[in-house]
């Protein structure tokens, strides 16, 4: 739920604010403004997402899946220790930042012609 959170402050709250940062109000300033924050809140949550899918394998293989474990057994296999919860940062990203875009242009559409 934690990730899911970050996810929707991001598209919802972090999107405007960086529209009215750039100050510019076109269709480019969505789709930067998009990126930015799509590439912002996958780098926050791919750790959640990392956890929360060692859980889940945990969870089958019948293997103890609290959140401290699964951190420790990610960060202990890892050569990079550490940076390990970021593995699958890519795919992710491009991921998370085309649906804020698709998101954030939806939100745009029904602003600009004053849809509820």
């Amino acid at each position: 739920t934690m990730r899911e959170g970050i996810y929707a402050m991001g598209y919802l709250s972090l999107v405007p604010f960086i529209r009215k940062f750039l100050q510019v109000r076109d269709a480019d300033s969505f789709v930067l403004s998009s990126v930015l924050a799509g590439i912002m809140i996958a780098s926050i949550t791919q750790p959640f997402d990392c956890i929360k899918q060692r859980q889940q394998e945990n969870y089958i293989a019948k293997k103890p899946a609290d959140i401290k474990s699964c951190t420790q057994e990610l960060i202990k296999e890892s050569p990079r220790g550490v940076f390990g919860l970021w593995q699958g940062y890519v795919p992710r990203a491009v991921r998370v930042t085309a649906s804020i875009s698709l998101l954030a242009g939806t939100i745009g559409l029904l602003c600009k012609y004053n849809l509820p």
